[in-house]
C-alpha cells in the first residue's frame, strides 16, 4: 500500500490568522492564505508567491506611561518558511499587548501586512506586577536576539562559575 505524497499547502479560500497566549512568555500563531490573497500579494509585489520572503512582524503596545491607549512600543519580525503555517514567539513580556502581522518583504524591502491578529496581552507572572504606579517606567522590549544574547552570556558564565 503506498501512502500519497503530502504537502502542507492545500488550495483554500479561507484566510484568517489566529494567535493564542500560550503562558506569560508566548504565543502560538496559525494562519491560512486564500488563493484570493496569494494573487493579491503576487500583483503588489510583482513576484510569484515561491519567490516572496514571508514574515511574522510582532508589535509590542504599552500603556502610553498612563495617558491612556496603546502606544508602540517595540518591533520585529520573524522569518518564516512560505511551507509554514503556524509558529512560536517566545521571549515575550508578561503582560504586555501585542499584535502579530503576517507578511511579505517587497523588492523595496518594504512589509506588506496579508493577515493581522487581534489585540492580545499576555498575563502577569505574579498579581503584584498587575497593580499600575505611575513611577514606573515603561515595559522593556527583550528582543529575540536581545533574549538570545543574554542566555549565551548567562551559559558562558555559569559554566565559568562551574569550573572556578
Amino acid at each position: 500500500m503506498s501512502l500519497p505524497a503530502c504537502s502542507s499547502y492545500r488550495p483554500t479560500e479561507s484566510t484568517q490568522l489566529v494567535a493564542l497566549v500560550q503562558n506569560p512568555r508566548t504565543i502560538f500563531v496559525y494562519w491560512e492564505i486564500g488563493e484570493s490573497h496569494r494573487k493579491l500579494a503576487e500583483e503588489i509585489t510583482g513576484c510569484a508567491w515561491e519567490e516572496l520572503a514571508f514574515f511574522l512582524r510582532v508589535h509590542q503596545l504599552g500603556d502610553g506611561g498612563g495617558k491612556g491607549g496603546l502606544e508602540p512600543v517595540g518591533m520585529w519580525d520573524i522569518p518564516v518558511h512560505r511551507e509554514a503555517n503556524n509558529w512560536y514567539i517566545h521571549a515575550l513580556t508578561p503582560g504586555a499587548f501585542y499584535r502579530i502581522h503576517y507578511g511579505v518583504r517587497t523588492a523595496r524591502h518594504a512589509f506588506l501586512t496579508l493577515l493581522y491578529s487581534r489585540l492580545l496581552q499576555t498575563p502577569w507572572t505574579s498579581p503584584d506586577q498587575y497593580i499600575p504606579h505611575p513611577a514606573h517606567e515603561a515595559p522593556s522590549v527583550i528582543t529575540p536576539d536581545s533574549y538570545e544574547l543574554t542566555r549565551l552570556l548567562s551559559t558562558k558564565e555559569s559554566n565559568a562559575q562551574s569550573k572556578g
